[in-house]
């Protein structure tokens, strides 16, 4: 665990630390008076940390709801940090803290004074914003705050926005989204806020469930484009996007996205018709609410992206199939798809595979030029580079 002194002097800490302040809110080291204290947990696979308030076993064991971890290790901190919230032992068990005092628009946004939050630092990227879980005093879960001072988030929580406000539109039956309250500056910061239904009980599936291939059916069947003419628009897209940056990507993947585009370009094959996709579409952004999925976090909303997207996507990164060797988890992935049919496209051919992890991988690869990085790659980088060349050597 990291100690506060060392979180206080990191890099990704200190800009969520300016962002917190720009809402409202102080973040100390050491008590004060005014300030409640808040246990830490700290992620193990890049800089991120959750702040849970410590005040009241209620709020600490609610307030753990936005800690909605799927691998192994992590549901077993969970699950001791909310038994020892339940015995009033929370801070023997996030021993490490820090200090938060003071109020934000929060309170005019939600009409209710008193609020109680717990609070994310965001991930380690690009597009790093903090996230803010708003309660009442009883520790009950209003909603969520998406917060940054980064300009390119900005386009992101407009955008996510006015999706929110078009998937209402849609009259969707199986699956429920959250409601934008507000989207706009609060202080000196850029802030989307949502209502919720998530509560400290909320679960995360990690198989794919009924419940997801019949939300992205009836997604697709609600948003779906007229078809084109030509069949090519998918790999024009993606051309179009390694052009962008092609002459920065490191060798390995110019030979790996030449080699695929050119196999995409050959293969040819029916993509399907373009349709709204969540675009990141992921176990920790779903739960369960009363049996029926709830979807959150559509920031990544695209609609040029061919029906399956989601689906794969979704797939790819369950964790045991994540876990397991780059050929095991395709023959797992096909097996799965094998199952499923969504406007008669078959995605279980490499073609459309391919398809999919060039696309996944050429958004993060502009997601890092956007952001003047160097492209070595990103996390789950080496990942896809593994799928794809292991679908080039076999075909």
């Amino acid at each position: 665990m990291i100690m506060p002194s060392a979180l206080f002097a990191n890099p990704v800490f200190q800009e969520a630390l300016a962002e917190l302040e720009g809402l409202g809110f102080r973040v100390s080291e050491k008590p004060r008076p005014g300030a409640k204290p808040y246990g830490i947990i700290g992620g193990r696979s890049n800089q991120r940390w959750w702040l849970i308030p410590l005040e009241d076993s209620r709020l600490t064991i609610n307030g753990l709801a936005m800690f909605q971890p799927i691998v192994a290790s992590a549901k077993v901190i969970k699950s001791a940090a909310i038994i020892t919230s339940k015995l009033g032992l929370a801070s023997t068990f996030l021993r490490e803290k820090v200090y938060i005092s003071g109020r934000s628009d929060f309170e005019d946004i939600f009409s209710q004074r008193f609020l109680s939050y717990s609070f994310f630092t965001g991930t380690d990227s690009p597009h790093r914003k903090v996230a803010v879980q708003v309660m009442d005093r009883n520790g009950t879960i209003k909603g969520f705050g998406k917060v940054s001072r980064n300009p390119a988030v900005k386009p992101l929580l407009a955008h996510e926005a006015e999706t929110l406000n078009h998937l209402h539109t849609l009259g969707l039956t199986t699956a429920q989204t959250p409601s934008a309250l507000f989207c706009g500056n609060i202080g000196g910061v850029l802030a989307l806020v949502t209502d919720s239904l998530k509560t400290a009980r909320s679960k995360s599936a990690t198989t794919m469930r009924e419940a997801h291939v019949n939300f992205l059916r009836e997604l697709a069947e609600k948003t779906v484009k007229p078809p084109t003419a030509d069949n090519g628009w998918l790999i024009a897209e993606l051309s179009s996007r390694y052009i962008a940056v092609a002459e920065i990507l490191p060798l390995d993947w110019r030979m790996r996205f030449d080699e695929t585009l050119d196999y995409l370009a050959q293969e040819g094959g029916y993509w399907g018709p373009k349709v709204l996709s969540h675009g990141d579409f992921t176990p920790w952004n779903t739960f369960f609410v009363n049996d029926q999925l709830y979807v959150f976090d559509w920031e990544y909303a695209n609609s040029r992206y061919p029906v399956g997207y989601d689906l794969m996507h979704f797939l790819f990164s369950l964790p045991p199939i994540a876990n397991q060797s780059a050929d095991r988890a395709l023959a797992q992935v096909r097996q799965l798809l094998s199952l499923v049919e969504i406007d008669q496209v078959n995605m279980v051919e490499d073609s459309f595979l391919l398809g999919y992890l060039c696309a996944h991988s050429l958004f993060y690869f502009g997601r890092e030029v956007a952001a003047g990085n160097e492209l070595s790659g990103w996390v789950g980088g080496q990942r896809a580079a593994e799928y794809i060349d292991c679908l080039l050597k076999a075909r």
